[in-house]
C-alpha cells in the first residue's frame, strides 16, 4: 500500500469516527466562536502534556476540509528552501468527550504539491538536519506528498488525570529530471503525562516525550553525460570534500527524549507556567560507503512559557512570556585510508555550533457586545531572536540579531444563522546586529555562495502582513459548512517579496 492509499484509509476511518460523536447542546455558531477564540488558545505549551488536554475544551468540535495553497516569491529568501510552494490540502481534526470522565482528540492531513526552485539542497527537513545536508549547484522543483496523523486520549480518575498522545509524519519528495532525489522521511513522537487532582483551581502535571526520526536520501542521474558533483555540507560554506562526488546515497537516523513540567488553572483562568527540556540527536550515514557514519548532531532545547489569563462576563485579557534556548553541536568523524572500500574511523572533531536565544512577550484583549453578536480581539507582541553559528577550523562565524513587533486583530460577527470571522495581522522585523566572518576562502568551496546570499538576505529588515475571512453556516442542528480565504504578503530587503493565497472549504460537526 503506497503513501496516498494508507493516508486515504486513515482519513476515511477518522471521518467515520468523527460523525459518530455525541451531540453538543451549545449552538453551532457559539461552538465555532469558542473553538477559534485567541483567548482559549493563548496558553499553548501546557498542552504538550496530554493529560492537561482533558481541560482544554468544554465543547466538542470536528472539522473536515479540502483546500489549495499557493506561495510565490520573486527571489528566494533562503536558497535551500526555494521561492514557492503550491499544494492541495486535506485536513481533519476533532476534540470529543467520550464519557463524563474521558476525552479524545485527533488530527490528520495530507498535502500534495510542488516546492519551487530549491537550490544547494537535496535533503528534506532542512530545519532538522541542517547543516548536514546533501547538495548540488543545480537543484530545481521538488514534488512532494506528506501525511500526518495524531491522536490523544485523557481520562479523569479519582486522584489523577492521565493522558497519552502520539503523532506520525511521513514525507516523500522527488524530482523527475536530473539530479533526481527521492527522499522519504518518517518522524514519530509519543508523549505520556499525568496531573494531580486538587481541591483548588490549580493543578500540576508532568509529561515525558520520546521521538524517533529517519530520513533516506537517494539521488540518481539518468543523463548519458553523467551527473554533477554532490556535496556533503558541514556548515558555514564548508563541505566534506573527501567524500563528495559520486557518493550520492545517504540517510539520517535520529532519536530524542524530553520532559515538561506545568502549573495550570483547571478553569483556564489564572497563572500558567510550563518549563520543558528536549534532547535530539542524529547521525548522517553514507550508504554508498558501507554505512559510513559521516556526521553527528546533538541538540539541546530548553523552553519556558508563563502568563496569566483573566475573563469576566463580556471581556478578557491575557499576557504571556515565552523563552527558548537552543544549542546544537555538530561532530565530524575522521577516517583513515580505505581497505576494501571500508574507512576505519580514527577520531572525531566538534566543528559546528549553533546558539539560538528567542524571547517573546504577547498580550491579548477581547470584548464581546451586549447582544453577543460581535466579539473582537487585539493581540500585540514583541520579540527578540538571536542566532550565532560557528565553525571551528577554519574559523567562521555568522551572527543575526533580530527585533520584531506585530499586532493581530480578530473580529467575529453573527449574521442571521451564519458567523463571519475576520483577521488582520502586521509585523515588522528589524536586524539590529549582524556579522559574517570567513577565513581560508577557496574557489572550490561551492557552498560559500548560498551562505553569502542567505546572510545578505537575512541580515536585512522585513515586513509581513496577512488577512483572512471565514464564513460558517449551519445546515443541520449540529453540522455546518464553511469557506475561508487567506492572503499574506512578505516584503524583505534586497527587493524580495512573497505573496501567498490559501482557500479552504469543508464541514464542521
Amino acid at each position: 500500500m503506497n503513501m496516498s492509499s494508507r493516508l486515504s484509509f486513515i482519513l476515511i476511518l477518522l471521518a467515520c469516527y468523527l460523525t459518530g460523536r455525541a451531540e453538543d447542546s451549545i449552538p453551532p455558531t457559539e461552538r465555532i466562536r469558542i473553538y477559534f477564540s485567541p483567548g482559549e488558545n493563548f496558553a499553548s505549551q501546557i498542552y504538550r502534556n496530554p493529560a492537561i488536554n482533558y481541560y482544554f475544551r468544554n465543547i466538542t468540535f470536528s472539522e473536515l476540509s479540502l483546500g489549495w495553497k499557493h506561495e510565490k516569491a520573486n527571489k528566494s529568501l533562503i536558497l535551500q528552501k526555494g521561492n514557492g510552494d503550491e499544494s492541495l490540502m486535506f485536513n481533519a481534526s476533532s476534540y470529543l468527550s467520550l464519557k463524563k470522565n474521558s476525552k479524545v482528540w485527533g488530527k490528520a492531513h495530507f498535502y500534495s504539491g510542488k516546492k519551487k526552485d530549491i537550490t544547494y539542497n537535496e535533503s528534506s527537513d532542512l530545519d532538522i538536519v541542517y547543516p548536514y545536508i546533501s547538495a548540488d549547484t543545480l537543484g530545481g522543483n521538488l514534488t512532494y506528498e506528506e501525511y500526518f496523523f495524531a491522536g490523544g486520549y485523557a481520562q479523569d480518575t479519582r486522584k489523577t488525570v492521565w493522558g497519552i498522545y502520539a503523532d506520525y509524519r511521513a514525507l516523500m519528495e522527488y524530482r523527475r529530471v536530473d539530479p533526481r532525489p527521492k527522499n522519504t522521511t518518517s518522524d514519530l513522537n509519543v508523549s505520556a503525562g499525568i496531573t494531580l487532582k486538587t481541591k483548588s483551581r490549580y493543578s500540576g502535571g508532568i509529561a515525558l516525550h520520546v521521538r524517533k526520526y529517519k530520513q533516506t536520501n537517494l539521488i540518481k542521474f539518468f543523463s548519458e553525460l553523467g551527473g554533477i558533483k554532490i556535496f556533503h555540507s558541514s556548515g558555514l560554506g564548508m563541505d566534506y570534500n573527501r567524500f563528495s562526488g559520486n557518493n550520492t546515497n545517504s540517510y539520517y537516523k535520529g532519536w530524542g527524549y524530553g520532559s515538561s513540567l506545568s502549573l495550570f488553572p483547571k478553569t483556564k483562568q489564572g497563572i500558567f507556567i510550563t518549563a520543558s527540556y528536549d534532547y535530539f540527536t542524529f547521525e548522517k550515514i553514507i550508504s554508498d560507503l558501507n554505512e559510513l557514519p559521516l556526521n553527528q548532531l546533538n541538540e539541546n532545547n530548553g523552553a519556558i512559557e508563563m502568563g496569566y489569563r483573566f475573563k469576566r462576563e463580556n471581556q478578557e485579557w491575557s499576557v504571556k512570556f515565552r523563552g527558548k534556548l537552543l544549542s546544537k553541536e555538530g561532530i565530524e568523524n575522521l577516517f583513515g585510508d580505505a581497505a576494501s572500500n571500508i574507512y576505519p574511523q580514527i577520531g572525531e572533531a566538534q566543528q559546528f555550533t549553533l546558539q539560538n536565544y528567542h524571547i517573546t512577550l504577547e498580550t491579548t484583549y477581547g470584548r464581546r457586545s451586549q447582544n453577543k453578536r460581535y466579539q473582537w480581539f487585539i493581540l500585540p507582541r514583541l520579540g527578540m531572536n538571536n542566532i550565532e553559528m560557528k565553525y571551528a577550523d577554519p574559523h567562521r562565524l555568522i551572527k543575526l540579531c533580530h527585533l520584531s513587533g506585530g499586532v493581530k486583530f480578530r473580529l467575529s460577527a453573527v449574521y442571521k444563522k451564519s458567523i463571519f470571522q475576520f483577521h488582520l495581522e502586521g509585523e515588522y522585523n528589524y536586524t539590529y546586529d549582524s556579522e559574517l566572518q570567513l577565513t581560508e576562502i577557496e574557489e572550490k568551496q561551492k557552498m560559500l555562495y548560498p551562505l553569502q546570499i542567505n546572510y545578505s538576505n537575512l541580515s536585512g529588515n522585513g515586513k509581513n502582513g496577512s488577512a483572512s475571512i471565514r464564513w460558517d453556516h449551519p445546515v443541520a442542528r449540529d453540522k455546518g459548512i464553511f469557506i475561508s480565504f487567506y492572503y499574506s504578503k512578505h516584503l524583505h530587503t534586497n527587493s524580495i517579496h512573497n505573496d501567498g493565497v490559501q482557500i479552504k472549504g469543508g464541514l464542521t460537526f
